[in-house]
């Protein structure tokens, strides 16, 4: 019945919204791309308190609050990294160690498409504020430069310490015991598996060790007990797929792993047997789609109970539909139709829950849980500041690319206006293993609130779609991958989507580049680009971090051709210059260190060769991407005045 009352409340909320919807208003600039009120929430074992991580421009922050009341129990907790002089500090990982102390790790991440990096630096506290410690695993490291470290196991029957990996005394990990409140640590186990991740049983013993070799050799170690003699399972090359491993069985018999389709075998997870070798299969995932397994809570927490997928939009599935896990989600999804929701921590008593909600129009809001009482009690949300019926809804297309293969992609169009469009391909990065998904983003947003429909393309070589999809592209860009584009842009045309004189393409990092090569290919398809910390001449790639360690020069030989002069000259869009007929607008970071600035000296120094107009814009401290708030309004306004002059309103 709380439930029902619960749906009923929301259904009348949403009609109220429809009744009062208006044409939306033009949204500013630091409202759509301000940080984020709050990254994640933490619920303590007991569920006394709520840890909630802030997004915040230069420190790390973490509130503490009483679920009692939800009143701020202490000052915020906040950190800066020490070891590094720029960059935004985040909270790598925030885990509750138990019911009165917590730790946090710290991350630097030096640009907007920069994955965050690991500054090796941990600090614990209890939720008061008192004892707090700076347990940094560097200041006991045993050398080296590698910042690898994660947490393998909370070992919740020791309150004061946990069992983490450390990488910096060389390219075997350790597995070490440290103490939350000293910082002191003991060594338990060596990885035999180079640069790679172990696992741990119910128990906390490392038993399974997964690595990969410097030439990109997949391997997967085991060992009966912790007395016992390391042997490798398996070993495969990452393009041919292998098993994945997910876990160790509760009773120490098998592994829980993911294995591709084969010619026997289905695509899904499975049940490894130890002894026997053999797999059983635990569930068969849709064709092609890559998933992840949800883990079950309290006792259940080393056991997968389901997974998720996104083939167009988010699922959820359960392997036993009638548990209480699975009833509990169902339930869920009836009071928040149309979301995607996640049960992101439970207490360990499994009474209570924190739950995340979010679409394509709301980038997340926060929800605690009383399972009990079936009662739920609204947090926080994201940004508040944006109200979901001035946003653009997403939607997913398909289409066929001209050699038969299917693409997938989403479409963000202006409210109330769906034909005859300007429209602004927005491009990823990656290439291999990176996609877009169905939610909020803020660019997509900023553009459709603009009035240009928005379109990003899953072209082959993005992850999601399955082993041949993504390794199978290898040395396709500027040929294949770049031809899904212009065949998307094609379809959008064709459906009536698009007006075939106003289409710009924009994109950064290998979006940069398919920005650059779009107009070099088709010059009369499109008005404009912009490319955004491109690669622009491929040979330019070995002054990136990439090409600093064997197994990234290994990665550029096999996926981008790096050993192929001919290869990297027809594929690099410099080299063809002369073709084009858009306006450009070139953006990039002058501390870039994946995509260096002498990208963007070398493609500008050819452009003024050829005495061809452009636009551009550098920030000296940015990185890949910009990553503060005050350059990030900047380029936007910069952005929105360059289309709305080349294919917006301004537009003669």
């Amino acid at each position: 019945m709380k439930f029902l009352s619960l749906i009923l409340a929301l259904a009348v909320t949403c009609l109220n919204w429809q009744i009062q919807a208006k044409s939306p208003e033009l949204i500013p600039i630091e409202k759509l791309f301000k940080h984020r009120d709050i990254l994640s929430a933490h619920l303590s074992p007991t569920g006394k308190y709520l840890a909630v991580v802030a997004d915040t421009e230069d420190e790390a922050k973490v509130y503490m609050f009483t679920t009692k009341d939800m009143k701020p129990y202490t000052a915020p907790f906040e950190w800066n990294s020490s070891r590094f002089n720029q960059g935004k500090t985040e909270i790598g990982r925030f885990i509750w160690v138990n019911d009165e102390r917590f730790i946090a790790s710290l991350s630097i991440k030096l640009g907007a498409f920069d994955s965050p990096m690991s500054t090796g630096e941990y600090f614990a506290s209890n939720a008061d504020g008192s004892q707090k410690s700076d347990v940094s695993i560097l200041k006991n490291a045993l050398g080296g430069n590698s910042r690898s470290f994660y947490i393998l196991d909370m070992l919740e029957n020791d309150p004061k310490h946990i069992l983490i990996s450390d990488s910096t005394g060389g390219k075997y990990p350790i597995a070490a015991k440290l103490n939350v409140y000293s910082g002191k640590r003991k060594k338990v186990a060596r990885s035999p598996a180079p640069y790679g991740h172990m696992f741990t049983d119910s128990e906390g013993n490392v038993l399974v060790a997964v690595g990969v070799t410097s030439d990109d050799e997949r391997q997967v170690y085991y060992r009966a007990t912790t007395d016992d003699d390391w042997h490798i399972i398996a070993r495969f090359k990452t393009a041919d797929g292998g098993m994945k491993v997910k876990g160790i069985t509760p009773d120490n018999s098998g592994l829980y792993i993911y294995l591709p389709e084969s010619k026997n075998r289905k695509q899904g997870y499975y049940i490894y047997n130890l002894k026997s070798k053999e797999v059983q299969l635990l569930a068969n995932t849709p064709n092609n789609i890559d998933t992840q397994l949800i883990w079950g809570s309290g006792k259940n927490k080393h056991k997968p109970i389901g997974y998720r997928s996104h083939p167009n939009y988010p699922q959820t599935k359960f392997f036993d539909i009638a548990s209480k896990t699975a009833r509990t989600y169902a339930g869920l999804q009836s009071v928040f139709p149309d979301n995607d929701i996640k049960i992101t921590d439970y207490t360990r008593d499994g009474k209570l829950a924190l739950i995340e909600v979010k679409n394509d129009t709301n980038a997340g809001s926060f929800y605690l849980f009383d399972l009990e009482k079936t009662k739920i009690l609204p947090l926080f949300d994201s940004r508040p500041w944006l109200k979901p019926e001035q946003l653009a809804k997403v939607e997913p297309f398909k289409f066929q690319a001209r050699d038969g293969m299917e693409i997938h992609g989403y479409l963000t169009l202006p409210q109330g206006k769906a034909k005859n469009l300007p429209l602004v391909l927005n491009i990823h990065g990656g290439p291999y293993g990176v996609r877009d998904y169905w939610g909020f983003d803020a660019e997509n947003q900023f553009l459709a609130n603009r009035g240009y429909a928005v379109m990003q393309v899953n072209y082959r070589g993005s992850g999601g779609y399955g082993r041949d999809f993504e390794y199978g592209s290898y040395k396709q860009m500027g040929a294949e991958m770049q031809d899904d584009i212009t065949d998307a842009t094609l379809w959008a045309i064709k459906e009536g989507i698009a007006d075939k004189d106003r289409v710009c393409i924009y994109g950064a990092s290998y979006g940069g580049y398919a920005a650059l090569m779009a107009v070099v290919k088709e010059p009369d398809l499109y008005q404009c680009a912009i490319p955004y910390v491109g690669v622009y001449d491929i040979k330019l790639m070995k002054y990136s971090d990439i090409a600093d360690s064997r197994y990234g020069t290994n990665f550029l030989k096999a996926a981008w051709g790096y050993d192929d002069d001919e290869f990297l000259y027809q594929r690099s869009p410099i080299n063809f210059l002369d073709k084009v007929k858009a306006d450009l607008f070139f953006v990039h970071g002058e501390k870039d260190v994946r995509v260096p600035i002498e990208q963007f000296d070398a493609v500008t120094e050819r452009l003024d060769e050829l005495n061809y107009p452009y636009e551009s814009y550098v920030e000296k401290k940015e990185g890949h991407g910009f990553a503060k708030f005050e350059n990030k309004v900047k380029l936007y306004s910069k952005i929105e005045k360059f289309l709305a002059k080349h294919i917006g309103e301004e537009r003669s």
